[in-house]
């Protein structure tokens, strides 16, 4: 990884806000790129992307004033949740993330309705917090680490991303649709077997 890169990152972290740079911190510390099945190199290109997305978003004027959009990226993979109140803000959306470098496939999982509330947005953090919770009970499959599943909530639809086994995205599925509150489990997975 190249100093450069590293300043990019930081530097675009420190632009989209002090909870971005929280997470670009824990997704390179040390201790979770020994759990994650990703290369290095990709973890940092996904943050790279992540940021870029947020930046090329928030940089729109009626996207930033209207719409409710979260960007998650994994192994090139973005996905896309939230809402916007029209079709033609969605379109646009979708249209920015697709061009952004290095962006292999777009999971859209925008709404085309008003954005959610301020309580909705807490309930569906208090969800996330419950389903990784209850994935680190996952103690049954050799090898499996809860720490390799990025888990998204939005709307009370619960997002899993992650490079995983067949047998772990079963035993990951269940445990997410078994957690309250959960209305919906959406898995956009890689397999690795």
């Amino acid at each position: 990884m190249t100093i450069f890169r590293i300043y990019l990152l930081c530097t675009l972290s420190l632009l989209t806000g002090c909870s971005q740079l929280g997470t670009f911190a824990s997704e390179i510390s040390g201790l979770s790129l020994l759990h994650d099945r990703r290369h290095s190199d990709t973890v940092i290109n996904d943050e790279i992307i992540e940021q870029r997305a947020m930046m090329d978003l928030l940089s729109n004027e009626p996207l930033f004033v209207h719409t409710h959009i979260n960007v998650t990226t994994y192994n090139g993979a973005i996905l896309v949740t939230g809402e916007t109140p029209t079709l033609n803000l969605h379109k646009k959306v979708i249209a920015i993330l697709r061009i952004i470098p290095g962006v292999k496939f777009v999971h859209d999982h925008l709404r085309t309705t008003q954005p959610s509330s301020f309580y909705a947005r807490n309930r569906d953090t208090f969800i996330t917090a419950k389903v990784k919770s209850d994935l680190a009970n996952i103690n049954y499959i050799p090898g499996f680490d809860a720490t390799r599943v990025k888990v998204i909530t939005e709307n009370a639809t619960v997002y899993l991303m992650g490079l995983v086994r067949k047998s772990e995205a079963k035993a990951v599925i269940n445990r997410a649709n078994k957690v309250s509150g959960v209305n919906e489990v959406i898995q956009a997975f890689e397999y690795i077997d």
